[in-house]
């Protein structure tokens, strides 16, 4: 309730004024007057939205509109109450406790409101002193376990709460195993930068990603002095490096010396306006531990690799196990000298590279087990080194990722040879192809090849069989029938090839041939973008689909088709889509961009999907909220529903979906770029409803 008193009080100091003449005292009360209804208002106002932030839980928010309150009225009680308690929700009993007091010391004596603050601290304080402080009861071991579990956010915490909390802190090697000094909270992160003397030797993995020098100079000048005894990883991100200067290289070289014995992973990003820290083959002499390199440039290679004769020419062979490189003109004569020092290396990630260093690979890897060679994807390296660390006894390439159809392939002469000595130890091989592609690219360095002429390179590995193949990634142009063939022919038959993926303008007929003969295909995804697609296309995927469904009912022993995803493949109809609704098997569908299904193939071929768990639908007009409707009630053990660019699917049909009541399984549902699910789903519907969760991506700007 609004104190009306002082208002009360002033009109009426206003009126006797007037009734006096006396003009200027009127408009000093008046002015008091307004003053005082506009800080009753607010003092209102903050009053109800601090209690209702308290009750949504955002305790701080109510914290910060309790205080205004008390900046507002200092002599009013309400405001010194509503923080107290506040306070005392968050377990802040000493907050409580100088709350209350400041209270008695600003409200009037003769208020009644002093009893009741009076008790609300003695409260307080009766709480304070049975507080337990669970770092001096539990066992020690525990409470490293509890400390190193903590957010490095929280961590910055702690070591204010008391000199105790952060002793325990700082005395635990497990708390500070892992630093990484970036953006995100600045405070935070100013605050640990504080304390780095006494934490450095715990640390194991330090990541630096900050512009501000205040942070970085101090964690540079402490791997100088060789404080980071315990380190293993290091990373540096291009908001360091760009600031290093000349002079400091020096520092950066004399950090790497004190390091030279713990490191084992070093990832450096490096922009093109930033001079090198070190040199690669000055890194792989220094950390002569190293076992993985990651190094990030947009320069070219001959800035980063160094003098390979000066500084290997006396060096064995280096233990490095995992190297990946990006940056370009990346020749043979540049990698060769670095990898005839690394024999032990078992993952190799190369992006920029001449395709003429693919020949040289080979022999100079022979211990090599993961290849990525000019492809843009993203890979886990730890995760990979990981899968690769072992040495047993079958050596041997086992993964092959190269090129990524963005403009750079590899022409058949520099990749057959290499496929074909790993022949019997590859299991994934992930390859884009392009015979015709000789000429020069702003991109990419013209292609050079073996001297073998097409007849050449077809005869010699037109027999080439990946017996032990597992999955096959393969991104075909139009014209490389003859490469094709070879890939396809290589794989024919095959009992372990269990994931397929073919990508590209091809001919569909001995594609079809050859996946009829996989007998252990589990997951398929043909893109296809050709613009049309002949009558004898269509009839040899109907008769693939055909013969996959037969297999699933006739042998239940034998591998099944449970993924499939066709991304603009004209010839999917109605016809072909109704033979893939009869294999049973399959629980995952993804269909994009398919133009040449109606919405009657559609539906018969949705009515049949009622052990499908999983459907994603994308860029398709054809479907409508009379879709969904097939969907809710056809598909009843549907579990994941993805909806994107779909410009005829509306809320009311999300949520016609959701609230079937024949519709039970579906637990989530996410909607993209769907304009007309917008405003409906994503403002007021977007959450949880009917135990599905939701998540919704806006259109873009330009869908209409």
């Amino acid at each position: 309730m609004i104190n009306i008193e002082p208002v009360k009080t002033a009109f009426l100091n206003i009126s006797n004024a007037i009734d006096k003449h006396e003009y200027i005292c009127a408009v000093e009360f008046a002015s008091i007057a307004i003053n005082e209804i506009r800080n009753s208002l607010l003092f209102t106002a903050l009053e109800h939205r601090a209690f209702a932030l308290s009750q949504i839980g955002k305790l701080d928010v109510a914290i910060n509109d309790a205080q205004e309150m008390i900046k507002l009225i200092p002599t009013s009680p309400k405001g010194y109450d509503r923080l107290g308690n506040l306070y005392s929700i968050q377990g802040k009993q000493q907050n409580v406790i100088d709350t209350y007091g400041r209270a008695l010391e600003n409200v009037s004596p003769g208020d009644p409101a002093r009893i009741q603050l009076q008790q609300q601290q003695n409260t307080a304080r009766k709480k304070y002193k049975k507080r337990i402080d669970f770092m001096t009861k539990l066992p020690p071991e525990l409470v490293d376990d509890i400390l190193s579990e903590l957010p490095q956010e929280s961590k910055a915490i702690c070591l204010h709460v008391s000199s105790n909390w952060r002793k325990c802190l700082l005395d635990c090697p497990k708390a500070w195993s892992t630093l990484k000094m970036d953006d995100d909270n600045v405070e935070d992160t100013m605050e640990i930068t504080n304390i780095v003397s006494y934490i450095a030797p715990h640390v194991k993995s330090l990541t630096i990603d900050t512009p501000k020098e205040a942070v970085w100079s101090q964690y540079l000048l402490h791997l100088t002095n060789g404080c980071f005894r315990s380190i293993k990883y290091l990373c540096i991100s291009d908001q360091v490096l760009k600031h290093i200067t000349p002079d400091k290289i020096m520092s950066m070289t004399n950090a790497f010396w004190r390091m030279q014995f713990t490191l084992t992973h070093i990832k450096l990003y490096v922009l093109e306006e930033s001079q090198p820290v070190l040199p690669i083959m000055d890194l792989l002499s220094i950390c002569t531990n190293l076992i993985t390199l990651e190094y990030f440039t947009t320069s070219p290679f001959s800035d980063i690799i160094g003098d390979s004769l000066m500084t290997l020419s006396g060096m064995h062979s280096h233990p490095l196990r995992c190297l990946n490189i990006e940056s370009f003109d990346i020749t043979k004569e540049l990698i060769v000298p670095l990898l005839e020092r690394c024999q032990e290396l078992r993952v190799l990630c190369l992006d920029g590279c001449t395709n003429e260093v693919l020949a040289y690979i080979g022999n100079k890897c022979p211990n090599l087990k993961w290849l990525s060679f000019n492809h843009e994807h993203e890979f886990d390296i730890k995760e990979v080194l990981c899968r690769n660390n072992d040495d047993d006894e079958k050596l041997g390439l086992r993964e092959m990722h190269a090129a990524d159809a963005y403009g750079r392939y590899l022409h058949p002469s520099d990749a057959l040879p290499i496929i074909e000595k790993y022949k019997q130890t590859l299991k994934i091989l992930d390859i884009s192809f392009d015979p015709n592609n000789d000429d020069d690219d702003d991109e990419q360095p013209p292609v050079t090849t073996v001297s073998m002429n097409q007849t050449n390179w077809v005869q010699q590995h037109k027999y080439l069989k990946l017996e032990n193949l597992q999955q096959l990634i393969f991104y075909v142009i139009e014209g490389d029938e003859d490469v094709s063939s070879i890939i396809l022919n290589s794989v024919k038959d095959s009992t372990s090839l269990t994931k397929v993926t073919i990508i590209g303008s091809y001919d569909m007929v001995p594609i079809a041939n050859t996946l009829s003969s996989l007998s252990s295909l589990k997951t398929l995804r043909l893109g296809n973008q050709q613009n049309h697609s002949s009558i004898e296309e269509e009839d040899s995927i109907y008769q693939l689909f055909n013969k996959l469904s037969v297999r699933g009912r006739e042998n239940s022993n034998s591998a099944r088709l449970k993924k499939i995803q066709l991304d603009g493949c004209n010839c999917v109809t109605d016809h072909v889509l109704s033979a893939i609704g009869n294999v049973s098997t399959i629980l995952d569908i993804s269909l994009y961009s398919l133009h040449e299904i109606t919405s009657t193939g559609i539906k018969n071929y949705l009515q049949k999907l009622d052990k499908v768990t999983k459907l994603d639908l994308h860029d398709m007009d054809i479907i409508t909220n009379g879709i969904l409707t097939v969907i809710g009630n056809n598909m009843t053990s549907l579990q994941n529903l993805t909806l994107s660019e779909l410009k005829n699917v509306t809320g009311d049909g999300i949520m016609n979906l959701i609230y079937k009541p024949t519709h039970n399984t579906l637990k989530y549902l996410e909607i993209t770029s769907c304009p007309f699910v917008i405003e409906v789903v994503m403002i007021e519907y977007a959450g949880k409803i009917n135990d599905v969760r939701i998540h919704v991506t806006p259109p873009a700007q330009d869908v209409f």
